[in-house]
Order: C-alpha cells, then sequence, then structure tokens
C-alpha cells in the first residue's frame, strides 16, 4: 500500500511532498503478520501484529536510531466498532537516547465513505489525540500533541487516509505547528493474502491475457473492495464487467461481442490460470 504525504506549515503556507510504503509478510496461520514502512527519505519501521489485531511491538529505524516502546502504542484491535474508545500510555526509548514519554487515546467515531486516488471506501473514523514529551541527550525536553483524523476501510482495516495537527513547543519555548495529510494513491491486497479472509483481498488491478491459437488479446481490469469488476480490453476496445467473491469465485464478461463473452474461473490472491471462456479461449489473469 502507498501513500501520498503531503506537509504544510500554516505559517507560511509552505508544502512539501513525500511518499511511503507499507509491506505486509510473515503471514501466520493465527493471523499474525509483520508490517513494514518504507518512507522515501530512507527510514523505515516494522511493528508486529498479533491474533487480536493489536500491534505487539514497534521497533522504528528513524534518524534517532532503532527505537522500541515499553508497551504496544496501536490498541486498535481487529474487530472494530463505532462508539470504541482507548487510551494508554508509553515510553519510547531510542539509540540515540532520545525517550519519550506520551499518552495515546482515541475513539472510533462512526463509518464514513471516503475517495482517494486509489479509489473510494467505507471507513471507520478513527480520531485519536497523542500528548507526550521528549528529552535528548543534553537533557533537553520539549512536548508536542498530535491530533489525528484516520479513515481505516472496513475489511481490510487498514488507513486509507489520515489527517493529523501536530504542535510541538521547544524547551526555549517556540511553538510550531505542521499540518500532515496522507492518502492512499495504490495497493495490491496480495499482502494481505493470510489476514483477510474477505472478498476485499482480490481488489486492485488484474493483467489478463485471452489467448485463441493466433493471436493474443491484452485486457485489463480493477476489482474493488466489494468485489466488483471493471476494465477494458485491447485492439477491439471492449469494456470489460464482472465480479469476484469471498471464496474467489471470477465471472467476468467482456461486452459488445455476439453473444458476450463470458471468463469464469476461481482465483488465489495472486492468479487464475489454465481456465477456458465460454468460447473456447484460454485465459490467463495476474494479481498485479
Amino acid at each position: 500500500m502507498t501513500y501520498a504525504l503531503t506537509s504544510t506549515d500554516p505559517s507560511t503556507s509552505a508544502t512539501t511532498g513525500s511518499f511511503y510504503t507499507r509491506t505486509y509478510t510473515g503471514f501466520q496461520a493465527d493471523g499474525s503478520f509483520l508490517q513494514t514502512t518504507t518512507f522515501s527519505n530512507a527510514q523505515r519501521q516494522t511493528r508486529s501484529m498479533t491474533t487480536d489485531g493489536k500491534w505487539t511491538s514497534n521497533t522504528a529505524m528513524t534518524a534517532d536510531g532503532k527505537c522500541t516502546n515499553s508497551v504496544p502504542v496501536n490498541t486498535v484491535g481487529s474487530a472494530l466498532t463505532v462508539g470504541q474508545s482507548w487510551s494508554v500510555s508509553y515510553t519510547q526509548t531510542c539509540q540515540s537516547n532520545l525517550t519519550t514519554v506520551a499518552t495515546l487515546a482515541g475513539s472510533v467515531n462512526g463509518i464514513e465513505s471516503v475517495t482517494t486516488p486509489a479509489g473510494t471506501f467505507n471507513a471507520y473514523k478513527v480520531v485519536q489525540t497523542e500528548t507526550g514529551s521528549q528529552t535528548s541527550v543534553g537533557n533537553t525536553t520539549s512536548s508536542y500533541e498530535k491530533r489525528a483524523t484516520c479513515w481505516r476501510e472496513v475489511h481490510m482495516l487498514q488507513d486509507v487516509a489520515c489527517d493529523e495537527v501536530v504542535t510541538s513547543t521547544s524547551a526555549t519555548g517556540l511553538v510550531t505547528s505542521t499540518q500532515n495529510s496522507s492518502k492512499l494513491i495504490g495497493m495490491s491486497v496480495t499482502k494481505f493474502a493470510g489476514s483477510v479472509p474477505t472478498v476485499a483481498r482480490f481488489a486492485g488491478s488484474w493483467s489478463i491475457a485471452l489467448r485463441v491459437p493466433q493471436s493474443i488479446t491484452y485486457c485489463s481490469a480493477v476489482a474493488n473492495e466489494t468485489g466488483a469488476l471493471k476494465g477494458s480490453c485491447m485492439g477491439a476496445l471492449r469494456d470489460l464487467v464482472g465480479t469476484v467473491d469471498v471464496n474467489g469465485s471470477w465471472h467476468a464478461t467482456r461486452l459488445g461481442s455476439s453473444p458476450s463473452d463470458s471468463y469464469d474461473g476461481t482465483a488465489n490472491t495472486l492468479a487464475i490460470s489454465n481456465t477456458q471462456t465460454n468460447n473456447g479461449m484460454s485465459w490467463t489473469a495476474q494479481h498485479d
């Protein structure tokens, strides 16, 4: 999942843009996995997810070196409900001797539709406030407050958009503020193969090849998080529509032919192969 991040200084209206990507590996049968976030400035953060959907550890590889938290920071579990709330206090220590003491409190305030460059999603509205202080090598202490509203897709339980305001007060009393906004711009849901037993694991782009003895027609389609398929085919410029369900049962129709070509098969999160259409053409599909 790749996000575009925009940061704005309200005092000057100056903005900077960057990107970050989250990948998911190490899926276990119990539903646990590892999340790695890589930022465009080469910073990296890794976190482990437990069976109940809570982060057991939070290790950040940043300019401050390896940082670890005393307790899980993200207390949002895998089963969200509107009205749910939480509060946790933690201490983060970094190899550079930077120490953070903070409290994070939040709640699920509803379900809303949110649109990003990657599509439109139904998402839980998660509102969180974090307040804390940071002590550096020279025992200089500063304080901060982060107020964030994030929209977490209801099936994948991953954030698709976040708005955040960070206010910092230095040891000398200087107050600065930054507004951050991130939006999902692309994803490959094959990363969630072991942890999302819903139709959302088939979401994203699919490349399709239709084969007859003397030619190949290439099509592309996008499946949304509800399983609706929509795309087009090269050459004849025919539209492709269809569905994929929670079990991977795939049905697509290439419009504009008489009769319309149909393509049925069973998908896993990676591909569909060795499948025949209703008119004898063979076809394959690859989850991009």
